[in-house]
């Protein structure tokens, strides 16, 4: 990891800092150990104007010399991987060997996409008699608005393709973990055109500045469903394409004929990778009756197992709770889970560094309610975004 602990926006290929500051701490201590320049709403309009300048041009670009431009990406995520990794531990909380993840896999998915897309035209046959041709055309200034608990790893998938397909960016990662990707316009700035690529940072407070902004073609979010759907309604005055990737209550189905040592571990860690900060995490569990006893003790063991602490420490295997607003919400899923279920593991708040109720972030162990509790013949149970819920 760099020593820097100072950040600065990237707008128009140079450097911006400004005079207010969102100071980031570290999940896994509660202490401010860096700050990064805050966006207004000026420096809003400026990156959108930056972004919107520099589209004809990188539109224009041959598709084979953006495709270039997208391999050269790949390299240096690739080569700043443990730097960066670092970085995302720090400001996130997750164990460095998943942060130095995030790095490889927008590595992969760079080569990937200068290996195998290509938007040549395409004609297809016609009963009428008429030649019809497909031509895909870039859009405009894309807005990618990130979350905390992966904030390279769904960067990625909106910044790479929007590239690749001639668009300009404006990028506003989550007030809770800014400096990754303030590293990454740093990192790629010398890759890219003037303006092609902008890094805002804001405290939470300009979304819909960015959302709603006339100059902005298409919106590219990852989040709650509650904000996604006011990103929707902020894009619908001026008809913005929007993608959303939202929240979910994901099942998983055991079937009776699996190893149960084999899928309870997989289903552990479908339940609890990232601290169970995960939107597609599973959070409902359904197992036949005649493998519960099993799969429970299976997952107990799981538990029991992890290593919660600092995500730069090696030992570490799962670390902190990454905000506030998450932590406050994780103790309202172990009080649910202790007084609507049976808690098999965990179900308990750690009481170190910056794990208290009044520090920014907490981190808590893997928790397992077993049943609803509602009946002694209950055949259902509850579940919430963080715990994982096995039935009968």
């Amino acid at each position: 990891m760099t020593d820097k602990s100072t950040y600065e926006m990237i707008i128009n290929g140079r450097p911006v800092t400004t005079d207010r500051v969102v100071e980031v701490l570290n999940p896994a201590t509660g202490s401010v150990f860096a700050t990064v320049a805050r966006a207004d709403r000026a420096t809003v309009d400026e990156a959108v104007a930056s972004a919107r300048r520099a589209f004809p041009a990188w539109a224009a670009l041959p598709y084979a010399e953006r495709v270039a431009v997208i391999r050269k990406i790949g390299d240096v995520l690739a080569s700043h991987a443990d730097e960066v990794g670092r970085l995302i531990t720090t400001e996130q909380g997750k164990p460095v060997a998943e942060s130095v993840a995030e790095l490889v896999a927008g590595s992969m998915l760079a080569k990937y996409l200068a290996d195998n897309v290509s938007f040549e035209p395409v004609t297809y046959p016609s009963s009428t008699g008429h030649r019809i041709v497909e031509h895909r055309k870039p859009l405009g200034v894309v807005a990618a608005i990130t979350p905390w608990n992966s904030p390279l790893q769904l960067l990625w998938i909106k910044l790479l393709p929007a590239l690749l397909t001639g668009n300009t960016v404006v990028v506003k990662p989550a007030a809770t973990t800014p400096l990754s990707s303030a590293r990454i316009g740093e990192l790629l700035n010398d890759l890219l055109p003037a303006g092609v690529l902008n890094v805002i940072c804001d405290d939470n407070d300009l979304g819909d500045a960015l959302t709603s902004h006339p100059g902005v073609d298409h919106i590219a979010f990852t989040g709650s469903t509650a904000t996604g759907s006011k990103v929707m309604a902020s894009a619908a005055a001026t008809i913005k394409r929007v993608t959303l990737e939202l929240g979910g209550n994901d099942p998983a189905i055991v079937l009776d004929d699996v190893d149960v040592a084999d899928a309870a571990g997989r289903v552990y860690r479908a339940a609890t990778g990232n601290a169970g900060q995960v939107c597609l995490a599973a959070k409902r569990i359904f197992v036949p009756s005649r493998m519960y006893d099993e799969f429970c003790g299976e997952l107990v063991r799981h538990a029991n197992a992890e290593v919660i602490g600092n995500g730069l420490d090696p030992a570490t295997t799962m670390g902190p709770i990454q905000n506030a607003m998450q932590y406050a919400k994780t103790q309202g899923y172990l009080e649910d889970a202790h007084r609507s279920g049976t808690v098999i593991a965990g179900g308990r708040s750690s009481t170190g560094p910056g794990t208290s109720s009044n520090r920014p972030s907490s981190a808590t162990s893997p928790t397992m309610p077993a049943s609803c509790g509602k009946s002694s013949s209950a055949r259902w149970c509850r579940s919430c975004p963080t715990t994982t819920s096995t039935t009968r």
